[in-house]
């Protein structure tokens, strides 16, 4: 994005984020406004740094580590019985990649989808781990 004439970030033609997603600036159009569905859905997805539609972005280094924990869990879980201790570190691993990929997201998410996936999943990562302790 290039700054406007106030030295705000704007998108092509000129807008800024606020004018694109309400329609505020088009006056020379007849165009209506957008629905409250579509406004709702804009203000929901739309990523405040580049303005387009952003649901998940990749490559995700937390993310990656969470999901090759995964899978060697399974793999461990499924073909080597007698190793429980290489488990529980990769368990932990994973967890802990977990953790860092949602409070990543809750602090810096593009979007509020994305900050509110992040808190969703702190808050069932840590109910599974306050019930591993307490039950």
């Amino acid at each position: 994005m290039r700054p406007n004439v106030a030295g705000r970030p704007c998108f092509p033609g000129g807008h800024t984020y606020a004018e694109r997603v309400t329609g505020a600036s088009d006056t020379s159009s007849t165009k209506a406004a957008p629905s409250l569905p579509v406004r709702w859905a804009n203000w929901l997805f739309r990523s405040r740094i580049d303005g387009k539609i952003t649901v998940a972005q990749f490559p995700n280094l937390a993310l990656g580590i969470f999901l090759a924990c995964l899978v060697i869990g399974f793999a461990l879980g499924a073909f080597a019985a007698d190793a429980s201790g290489l488990r529980s570190a990769v368990d932990v691993i994973g967890t802990l990649a977990l953790i860092w990929w949602a409070l990543d997201e809750l602090i810096r998410g593009v979007n509020p989808w994305r900050r509110g996936l992040g808190l969703v999943v702190l808050a069932f990562v840590g109910g599974g781990l306050i019930r591993g302790v307490v039950g």
